[in-house]
């Protein structure tokens, strides 16, 4: 998964080099629900201080001996408010993440375009090539010729 920070900070670019690939970003998409979540997660942080604050104010108001009544029903609405916030904004990541999940992988620049491996370029080779004087056979192959699964041999 590429790093949300990445597509925020790059986006255009990253599309760009994604289009190289055949994959098409939805920028659109992702700039929505980033500036959503932005949105959301300010409103959640402001209830959150906003809930404190008036914690603070009834602890206060308890020791003086006043009537905590009115603070204690505004911050029961502050917790309703806040709850539905926090949905809103696990259910933007969640969406988030899953694009993000979609997104491939993001091909150096150096790496040739095309479609398939056919395209691809040899730049190096390494070691010797070793050559057989016999048929080289699959690891399938080679599995499939030996006991079947499940047999045991006597020690």
């Amino acid at each position: 998964m590429l790093d949300p920070k990445l597509l925020r900070n790059k986006l255009d670019e990253i599309a760009a080099q994604l289009a190289r690939r055949g994959f098409t970003l939805d920028t659109k998409k992702l700039v929505e629900l980033e500036a959503e979540r932005k949105v959301i997660q300010v409103k959640t942080q402001e209830l959150q201080a906003y809930r404190k604050s008036k914690s603070r104010e009834i602890g206060q108001a308890k020791k003086n001996g006043e009537d905590v009544s009115a603070i204690l029903a505004a911050v029961a609405k502050t917790g309703d408010k806040l709850k539905e916030m926090e949905l809103r904004l696990k259910s933007l990541l969640d969406e988030t993440s899953d694009i993000l999940m979609r997104i491939p992988n993001v091909p150096h620049e150096t790496t040739p375009d095309g479609k398939d491996e056919n395209d691809n370029v040899e730049l190096r080779t390494w070691g010797n090539i070793p050559q057989f004087d016999f048929a080289i056979k699959d690891h399938v192959d080679l599995g499939s010729a030996l006991e079947p699964a499940g047999t045991v041999r006597a020690a």
